[in-house]
């Protein structure tokens, strides 16, 4: 299942919405389910299972139950899904579509993307990122444990 998630802010996030249309008319996901929490969005992608709100256990829920989710780039949103074993990748809101009062989530982007936070700014992006995550299965060559030694010697703090 695909969860994508747009939080519950007063403001909608279209562009978004549109986004995963796209994806799902030219068959670009191939997940069994594609599950949206809309918001104040008054798009809603062909085809998906949409909620406007959902409490907070059922959220839970549908994020253990995804192999990926997408979702606006908010520091809340990406700690929670840091604190999941759920893949994901996060979309700015912008100001200039109306999707937020100002354009902090591309500071925040910016920011997520230098630590290796996948962020996607167009459908193209989320195409390559659902692409990599079908097609590639990365099985680690190094114990974690070295792996964590080797970070320390090479970029002690």
């Amino acid at each position: 299942m695909l969860l994508i998630t747009v939080g519950t802010e007063q403001y909608q996030f279209n562009a978004l919405m549109q986004w995963m249309d796209i994806l799902i008319k030219y068959q670009l996901v191939n997940h069994e389910e594609i599950v949206v929490q809309y918001g104040a969005s008054n798009y809603l992608p062909d085809g998906a299972r949409a909620y406007r709100f959902l409490s907070e256990p059922e959220f839970l829920s549908l994020v253990d139950k995804a192999s990926l989710i997408i979702s606006h780039c908010d520091e809340s949103i990406a700690e929670l899904l840091e604190d999941q074993d759920n893949p994901y990748v996060l979309v700015p809101r912008l100001q200039r579509f109306r999707e937020h009062i100002d354009n902090r989530q591309m500071e925040v982007a910016e920011d997520f993307e230098r630590r290796g936070v996948a962020i996607a700014r167009s459908p193209g992006d989320l195409v390559k990122f659902l692409k990599l995550q079908q097609t590639s299965a990365i099985i680690p060559q190094v114990d974690e444990t070295d792996l964590c030694e080797y970070l320390k010697a090479k970029y002690p703090s």
